[in-house]
């Protein structure tokens, strides 16, 4: 290339090229830049002091630049026991036929049902071997159960027992209640007063008001009671009768009479209230 005229091929005109049977020096690539800028200098006099700040940066760039390209490359950290294990998990067939679950129904919903684990596994890569996973691993299973919560149950109790082998691969002991309540909408776990102290919390003062009056009431009174405010069972079965509210799908009350009666209240995804009788 011609610095002076600034003639030559594309290739000449742009960056010195790597090529040619040789790389070029550090002297050459300098002499390159400073002729560049040295010819736009030229042109523009009045902002010399500009083109030498950008000759010194360009040739800090140089320089940076050949230090990375020479620097030899860091080894990678080769992967920990639970990142190994991690990927065991989402290689293996899942949803297969078992002692406790009869398999899917098909492959094509099997292949699903398995992608769905194994998006799951996947998200939950950058906790493996790191400290206190527990949080974060569940309030991803939070995140992830929704998508089963239309499954039958075979299928809602065999993701939530993969969800229980990602715990152990995390070393994550307990989920305090968080796997129950996913898949029963409460933890049995919990004792009544606790779990009843639990649901106060969570209703509306609307809801509160009608606890307080299931608590009033005894066997003789109940169904006379529920009746009145909910209209007839939805189902009668044994000796249990059913309300559900057709406007609000997520409401269940149960009464049933033996051995001494009790009255179980259940709104989806929000809470369970028990009352003996």
């Amino acid at each position: 290339m011609d610095m002076a005229t600034g003639s030559g091929t594309a290739s000449e005109q742009g960056w010195p090229m790597l090529g040619s049977g040789r790389c070029r020096t550090n002297e050459e690539i300098h002499a390159w830049i400073c002729g560049e800028w040295g010819k736009r200098g030229r042109r523009a006099a009045s902002t010399g002091g500009m083109v030498r700040g950008m000759r010194v940066f360009l040739l800090a760039l140089v320089l940076f630049c050949q230090l990375a390209m020479a620097a030899p490359p860091s080894p990678s950290t080769p992967p920990g026991p639970q990142a190994r294990a991690l990927s065991a998990f989402i290689a293996k067939k899942k949803f297969l036929p078992e002692a406790l679950y009869p398999g899917a129904m098909n492959e094509p919903e099997r292949l699903r049902f398995e992608a769905t684990i194994n998006a799951l596994a996947m998200q939950l890569q950058p906790l493996a071997d790191r400290p206190n996973p527990k949080e974060k691993l569940m309030a991803a299973f939070k995140a992830a159960y929704p998508a089963w919560e239309n499954e039958d149950t075979e299928e809602r109790e065999r993701a939530v027992g993969y969800f229980e082998e990602l715990m152990g691969i995390l070393g994550v002991e307990s989920s305090n209640g968080v796997l129950n309540r996913l898949l029963y909408g409460f933890d049995p776990g919990q004792s009544p007063a606790a779990r009843n102290a639990q649901a106060l919390a969570a209703m509306t003062a609307e809801e509160r008001g009608f606890a307080a009056k299931l608590e009033a009431l005894r066997v003789e009174n109940a169904e006379a009671f529920l009746v009145a405010a909910l209209g007839p069972p939805t189902t009668v079965a044994g000796g249990m009768q059913l309300w559900m509210k057709p406007n609000d799908p997520g409401f269940m009350l149960s009464l049933t009479r033996q051995p001494k009666g009790a009255i179980v209240w259940m709104v989806k995804d929000r809470f369970l209230y028990t009352k003996a009788l």
